[in-house]
């Protein structure tokens, strides 16, 4: 029978493992065990020792430990070091090269699986093998000690068999530790001093078996670590396996191990310390051994009673920290069951319980305390400002309040900061509701917020500042809407309707104010219905001076005083109405003025010659549509200057004047136009006068000239003074009415030559006007009317210009040279200094051709230019700068005739 042990121990590893410095002096220690004769009685061949072995190194001194051994042969197998667990669950031992992957997963082919040992095992004919594993499967740390490693296995499936037991520090879900100040493992130490002092030998034969040093070493570390337990794994021939002997005669040991058994608590009792001394005297040993042993064992006794108490310390603190109130028998079974375990007595834990007490409740009232000051902190300002923070930081450091009490703290005051806030926003909510429906707040609303707020349970000084917020919100944006209103009446004052440039302003004003559509759209609403409105009251006093004015022009006395009761009923300003009576006035002057000018140009043209021949209507015709007069006005006067005409001839012929006949001034001047079937009484003259006469050509030419150009000048004169009207209403601006004073454009007659009328020339009856005025004298043929000679400084419409040069117009158009342009109408400059002014003209057709001139598109122009304009608006200075030349009067006119230009051209002339 021989006893061979192979001990290994692994404290250096690979990055990922945590180093074991204990495991290789555990090895060592052992060692000593086993080769002291009165002890192991292995001889130094019979041990192998394997420190930081790599893998092949282990697996083959394994394999030679259980190789070609005999029944009797007592085989020991001792590891001290990392067991790892694989991802299937099997056990591994570390080796000095072990390793894990980045993921945290063993690196199998680096370390020594169990399976290897079981195997070897499972071969060897040995019926007495003993494996001690001092190695755990759970990693975890704690303060002064340091883990092995982590896992879960079924070590009896895997190691367990016949004649074997195998001893390992702790089970599969404990821990394995070593003990900061202690050169070897907890484990591994009380198997060693078990076996040194004997005290493992319970039975006191003399002999340590497998189950009594596992027995001894498990209540030792059990005493020392409650929450490790030790395990024996054997079969019925393992359990009773004799691995040492106890010393025999040595007094030092027979004292040491009752010393042993008398100083659990660190102490030596007074029962305890007479039985030392008798014992002293019996063995022979003098005061200072027994002292020697005495402290060397009452050291680690103390050590092992401080650690006891520090255990109970730390439970009982953790117990009461986790539960907020524990009762008396909750107090009491937990005094009990740490007292059980760690061998401990009233008196030991008495103390420590009033101190653990009275620290959790001085750090409760700290905790209280801080959460007081972070709520109020977090109810002025979140998040909180570096001040505040600094401050709540001293606190923390002042109390020692842990981590995971300060994140239970803030995390459950930040949740009621957080449903107080809410519940403040609700009220906001309201309140912002309640603003919206009127604004300001009723003394009924304001009970009905006060009740909300009792049952949100929030406080005065937290919804002031709310409600003052958003009043104050309210009031400048109200005030921001008066701004825009101001913007807008302003707006419609200069121009109603509104331009497009005029809302795009306001539009951007509306912007940069930060105004809502649909707060703006009813301010827009009502001032615009009171601008209608106005406008519509401004209309019906119009009518109402044009109904007075068609009854009797100049109005009388009564009518002036009835139209200003109208407008006081409709509460109207004086300077609106100004401008509606000043601009129909001035049309009624206009229309009197044109009446006044086809009656003088009739008579004269009666006077020299009558009947008329059909040119001589073409030409009267033409004239009419110029002065903008209707057939019933036409016809009226041609009644009138034919009843004129009947009276003359039978009155004396010896006047020397011509005196034109006025209207009276209490007579309507709207008859024509506004008295429907009207008709015009026609007299035949059958003794038509015999004169001598002018060519009638050159005669109507130069009334014409005389007439346009003064009527021209009078209408420029009337309509600088009319611009558009301002309305106002009684709560908005003045607002100026889109009603324009039209510039009337005047169209000479086209000079044609005129064959000479004799006076034996039957004519076709003709309504026939009489004239008031002297015998027209007898003109011979030799007098001659010497045409105006025409120029850019005295144009008057109907005058035709002429191109010399091509001009270049805007939207890429041209002008060719030797284009014709008729003179449409003349825009004064409202400078009266200025000699410059607006030429309103169209651009004369193709003679040849008869086509408008926008639609012959030169073959010389380039490709990107559009066709000629229909109408062209320059000023005097631009033509004269083009060079352009007047036709004169007795030049052939190459504009086509037109009857009436299109109103936008003739009334317009001022927007083209």
């Amino acid at each position: 029978m021989v006893k061979v042990a192979l001990l290994i121990g692994v404290s250096e590893y690979e990055p990922g493992l945590n180093p074991l410095p204990g495991a290789v002096k555990d090895v060592e220690a052992m060692q000593q065990v086993l080769l002291h004769p009165e002890m192991g009685g292995f001889t130094e061949t019979d041990i192998m020792v394997l420190k930081n072995p790599q893998r092949q190194d282990m697996e083959e001194a394994i394999e030679n430990l259980f190789a070609h051994r005999q029944k009797d042969d007592l085989l020991v197998l001792f590891f001290s070091g990392h067991g790892i667990k694989d991802d299937t669950g099997r056990l591994f031992l570390a080796t000095r090269t072990t390793r894990k992957t980045p993921r945290g997963d063993l690196i199998r082919s680096s370390a020594v699986a169990a399976s290897v040992v079981h195997e070897s095992m499972s071969r060897s004919r040995s019926k007495r093998q003993v494996v001690i594993l001092d190695s755990c499967f759970s990693g975890a740390f704690a303060e002064g000690l340091s883990a092995k490693d982590d896992g879960s296995v079924n070590i009896r499936e895997q190691l367990g068999g016949e004649g074997r037991a195998v001893l390992t520090s702790s089970s599969s879900t404990q821990y394995s530790f070593e003990q900061q100040g202690s050169d070897l493992s907890i484990y591994t130490r009380y198997l060693i001093e078990g076996i040194t002092t004997g005290a493992a030998d319970l039975d006191e034969d003399g002999v340590v078996s497998i189950d009594e040093l596992h027995e001894y070493a498990s209540r030792k570390v059990r005493e020392i670590q409650p929450t490790m337990k030790p395990e024996i794994y054997t079969s019925r021939e393992g359990f009773k396996i004799r691995l040492t002997k106890v010393p025999q005669g040595d007094p030092k040991q027979k004292y040491r191990k009752e010393v042993a058994r008398y100083s659990s608590r660190g102490d030596v009792s007074f029962v305890g310390r007479k039985t030392l001394d008798a014992l002293r005297s019996r063995l022979g040993l003098s005061e200072m051994e027994a002292t020697a042993i005495e402290d060397e064992m009452l050291a680690v006794a103390r050590q092992e009673f401080k650690q006891k108490l520090q255990q109970y310390e730390r439970d009982f603190s953790e117990a009461l920290q986790q539960q907020v109130a524990l009762s008396d028998d909750d107090i009491n079974i937990l005094r009990l069951n740490l007292q059980q375990i760690l061998g401990l007595r009233n008196e030991d834990t008495m103390p420590i319980e009033a101190q653990i007490t009275a620290q959790i409740q001085l750090y409760k009232q700290h905790l209280q305390q801080y959460r007081q000051a972070l709520t109020e902190a977090m109810r002025q300002e979140y998040p909180l400002s570096q001040d505040t923070g600094h401050r709540l930081q001293q606190m923390q450091s002042k109390w020692q309040i842990s981590a995971e009490d300060l994140a239970l703290i803030e995390s459950r005051v930040i949740a009621e900061i957080e449903a107080y806030r809410q519940k403040l926003q609700q009220y906001e909510q309201i309140f912002t509701r309640a603003t919206q429906q009127q604004y300001l707040l009723g003394k009924v609303k304001r009970n009905e917020l006060r009740q909300e707020q009792q049952n949100l349970s929030l406080k005065n000084e937290d919804i002031v500042p709310i409600e003052t917020r958003i009043t104050s919100e309210i009031e400048a944006y109200l005030h921001k809407l008066q701004q825009y209103e101001q913007a807008f009446i302003k707006a419609t004052q200069h121009q109603y309707p509104l331009s497009t440039t005029q809302r795009n302003q306001l539009r951007q004003e509306e912007q940069i104010l930060g105004l809502k559509n649909e707060d703006i759209a009813p301010i827009e609403s009502r001032i615009t219905v009171e601008i209608e409105s106005y406008l519509q009251k401004l209309q019906q006093y119009e009518q109402a001076f044009i109904k007075a004015t068609q009854q009797q022009y100049p109005l009388s006395a009564t009518q002036v005083n009835q139209l200003r009761l109208e407008q006081q009923l409709l509460g109207l300003k004086n300077e609106n109405i100004a401008k509606v009576e000043n601009r129909i006035k001035a049309e009624i002057e206009v229309y009197l003025q044109k009446i006044k000018q086809y009656e003088q140009a009739l008579i004269q043209t009666i006077q020299h010659q009558y009947p008329f021949s059909e040119e001589i209507h073409e030409e009267l015709k033409r004239y009419q549509q110029i002065l903008e007069l209707g057939d019933e006005e036409v016809a009226r006067i041609e009644e009138k200057v034919l009843r004129q005409k009947q009276t003359n001839q039978s009155q004396t012929q010896q006047l020397n004047t011509y005196k034109p006949p006025e209207i009276p001034p209490q007579s309507p001047i709207f008859s024509s136009r506004l008295v429907p079937n009207q008709k015009t009484q026609v007299i035949p003259d059958t003794e038509p006068e015999k004169t001598d006469q002018l060519p009638l050509q050159w005669i109507v030419a130069l009334i014409f000239m005389v007439v346009t150009g003064s009527l021209g000048f009078f209408i420029q004169q009337q309509s600088s003074t009319f611009d558009r009207i301002p309305v106002v209403s009684n709560t908005t601006p003045t607002l100026k009415s889109t009603t324009k004073a039209t510039h009337i454009p005047l169209i000479t007659p086209q000079s044609k030559p005129t064959p000479t009328l004799k006076s034996t020339t039957k004519a076709t009856p003709v309504p026939l006007i009489p004239v008031q005025s002297n015998p027209t004298p007898t003109l011979k043929s030799t007098i001659k009317v010497i045409p105006v000679l025409r120029s850019l400084n005295n144009l008057s419409p109907g005058w035709v210009i002429k191109t010399k040069n091509q001009i270049s117009l805007e939207n890429n158009q041209l002008l060719p040279p030797g284009a014709f342009l008729e003179v449409i109408n003349i825009n004064p400059n409202p400078n009266p200094t200025s000699k410059n002014f607006s030429v309103f003209m169209r651009v004369c057709p193709s003679k040849s051709t008869q086509a408008p001139a926008n639609t012959n598109k030169p073959a010389s122009l380039p490709p990107n230019l559009e066709p000629l304009p229909e109408t062209v608006f320059l000023d005097l200075s631009q033509l004269k700068s083009f060079g352009m030349s007047v036709l004169q009067s007795d030049a052939p006119n190459p504009c086509i005739r037109i009857t009436q230009l299109p109103a936008t051209q003739l009334f317009n002339t001022s927007q083209t």
